[in-house]
């Protein structure tokens, strides 16, 4: 694995397990794959979107429907025009401080 991983330039300090090892090789193959077939990639990607963009916003909708707090954050992050990425990081329900 490690003759494998020095082949493609891949840093490490220490040892590399089988499974990080093939991972690593994965994601190399896959970044190459993307390269060379960036407009089938973008199309698969595009169609995944469509399939999986209601089921994201039911879930939104279910979220805020259920809690008051992620309404009013959903709806400050639209305000203030975050991405939807952006948007999907805030946090959807309060935390609590604790003071000592």
């Amino acid at each position: 694995m490690l003759k494998l991983l020095s082949q493609v330039n891949y840093t490490f300090s220490g040892r590399v397990s089988a499974g990080h090892a093939r991972l690593v090789l994965e994601g190399y193959a896959i970044h190459e794959w993307v390269n060379r077939n960036a407009e089938e990639f973008t199309a698969i990607a595009a169609q995944t979107h469509s399939e999986i963009s209601p089921a994201m916003d039911a879930v939104g909708s279910s979220l805020e429907a259920l809690s008051p707090f992620a309404a009013r954050v959903g709806e400050l992050g639209r305000i203030i025009k975050l991405s939807p990425l952006e948007r999907d990081i805030l946090p959807s329900r309060p935390h609590t401080i604790r003071t000592n």
